[in-house]
């Protein structure tokens, strides 16, 4: 089946497209507030990929400031904190985007339309396909969830991001509490008002700011045995994109790719 008529609601969306130029405040304005997981820039036809500013993008490029370097950063244009990603024909199969999913090790990817022209995708979006059909496996919550790690809420975020970039994670759980911050999270209170307020004072706290601090979300949990499908539908809208079962968590990459890699998913169409 091909991508564009399996994921017609990801074409039928209106998404912004970031000016390279714009300055990074802005920027991450837009990206906060938009339910995808990357916002592209304006296409260079002479690159031969296209950027996008994503949650992961702009942190690593967080982590790599400086002392007293953030009030300079966020006057840069957002270009320097986008990062390259996969691409794939809108005319070609969804086992080529998957291919380009796993060969990235990133949910995330664009769907070029003409050679101007596309649309991002993300995991999220192909979790839709269990709902409607197009995407069956038997397999089990259980068999795709991995193990949680979790680190003390006192844990400095310098330090929990680095754990997160060596482990290609995009959530780290607290030890206490059963729950867990998110790169979306951490970028929504790095860039939240009353944070940005604080560091004026203290702008060089950034990176120690304990990760107790940072806005956290409670997973969903549910059993072992819940199928994949009922996996899906029950992220559906889900900010966190995460569930929990007994002790293991499930992300849209471990609900898709997981199955897929072990050739347990079958496409309709």
């Amino acid at each position: 089946m091909k991508i564009r008529e399996a994921l017609p609601h990801v074409f039928n969306r209106a998404y912004p497209v970031l000016d390279p130029k714009m300055p990074m405040l802005p920027a991450v304005s837009m990206l906060r507030f938009q339910q995808i997981d990357g916002l592209p820039l304006v296409l260079d036809t002479s690159a031969a990929r296209p950027r996008a500013l994503h949650g992961y993008s702009l942190l690593k490029r967080l982590l790599a400031l400086s002392q007293g370097g953030f009030w300079k950063f966020i006057e840069r244009p957002c270009e320097d904190a986008a990062q390259s990603i996969g691409s794939v024909g809108a005319d070609e199969s969804l086992d080529r985007l998957f291919e380009v999913f796993l060969k990235e090790r990133f949910g995330f990817a664009w769907i070029s339309d003409t050679e101007r022209t596309g649309v991002p995708v993300s995991l999220a979006d192909v979790l839709e396909l269990f709902k409607t059909g197009l995407m069956e496996s038997d397999m089990k919550v259980k068999d795709v969830a991995s193990p949680v790690f979790a680190l003390p809420g006192m844990t400095p975020l310098r330090k929990a991001l680095l754990f997160m970039f060596s482990h290609r994670f995009r959530r780290v759980f607290l030890s206490a509490g059963g729950t867990f911050v998110s790169d979306r999270g951490i970028i929504s209170h790095l860039f939240s008002p009353s944070v940005l307020h604080d560091l004026a004072a203290n702008p060089n706290k950034l990176m120690d700011m304990p990760i107790a601090d940072i806005e956290k979300s409670k997973p969903r949990r549910v059993p072992g045995r819940t199928t994949i499908k009922a996996a899906a539908s029950s992220l559906s809208g889900d900010i966190g994109q995460c569930l929990i079962s007994r002790g293991a968590v499930a992300t849209p990459w471990d609900l898709v790719m997981k199955p897929w890699v072990a050739k347990k998913i079958r496409i309709n169409g």
